[in-house]
């Protein structure tokens, strides 16, 4: 359980935050949350967990933060937050989608 957290290295941190959210829109995310707390959300199904994208330009980095809401037996409830990266078997088609747009918000700042 919890969330992937990782610094990017950039020398262009507020460049590749406008090239993260361009995707992210595109992928069909939308921003939601309350000010200096944004997310990015993503909700495809009432049966697969909706991801979340969080990030930040700092100094010589950008923060990325990300994880999945853990599925219960009720349809659109969610519970907890799940690393899409541990072995972990909570929301394993959802993490999976979510790796690969991982991998490629890592490519756009790199």
């Amino acid at each position: 359980m919890g969330k992937y957290v990782t610094d990017l290295p950039s020398k262009n941190p507020e460049g590749s935050i406008e090239k993260i959210e361009d995707y992210l829109r595109k992928q069909g995310f939308f921003q939601t949350g309350r000010p200096g707390k944004e997310v990015w959300k993503r909700m495809s199904s009432a049966i697969l967990s909706p991801e979340y994208v969080s990030v930040r330009a700092e100094d010589d980095h950008v923060h990325l933060e990300a994880w999945v809401k853990s599925v219960t037996p009720l349809p659109r409830v969610w519970v907890g937050k799940a690393d899409p990266y541990s072995k972990a078997p909570v929301g394993t088609p959802t993490k999976e989608r979510l790796r690969a747009r991982l991998e490629r918000i890592e490519r756009l700042v790199g």
